[in-house]
């Protein structure tokens, strides 16, 4: 399981709205992640929780979580599950997926524009060809997206769906 994508700074909706992070399950069998933790460096940390249902995902499939699943809200993205209480920050911040153990899945720590893309209105995705927990350290593997989800929001991603490559 890793981070393939993320939108820090949309600009058609507030960032408390219109912020998403796209999981993809790199295993080969299906994830349930319920009860796994979305955490930063400096504490903040959210569990994904639906309520004992599950939040199962198959082999090769693409998962957005966000603030909001409201898609009249949050700029039209198709969030698979909405969480509170853990945003992303603008400038430099982390990523950390854990197991309900506090195993650590998944950590992705972005800068401010230096090493890793920043540019408001356009998520931030991992080239296509790199799907594993080590490439996704290196913001050199990521880039600044350029596909529109919806003619009505004119921030760019590829929220659910495959990244484009990265030049």
């Amino acid at each position: 399981m890793i981070v393939t994508e993320f939108m820090k700074d949309p600009s058609s909706v507030a960032d408390t709205r219109g912020e998403w992070i796209e999981l993809y399950n790199t295993l080969p069998w299906r994830v349930n992640i319920e009860g796994w933790v979305l955490a930063d460096d400096s504490g903040s940390q959210v569990v994904l929780s639906n309520g004992g249902l599950g939040l199962r995902l198959a082999p090769g499939q693409y998962f957005v979580v966000g603030n909001s699943a409201d898609t009249t809200l949050n700029g039209s993205v198709p969030v698979q599950h909405a969480y509170s209480g853990f945003v992303l920050g603008n400038g430099a911040d982390q990523i950390v997926l854990q197991k309900p153990n506090g195993l650590v899945v998944d950590r992705v720590a972005y800068d401010d524009g230096v090493a890793w893309p920043d540019l408001a209105g356009r998520s931030i995705s991992l080239t296509r060809n790199l799907h594993d927990a080590f490439s996704n350290d290196d913001g050199a593997q990521w880039c600044p997206s350029t596909t529109s989800w919806n003619a009505s929001n004119p921030d760019t991603g590829t929220p659910g769906f495959e990244n484009e490559l990265c030049p």
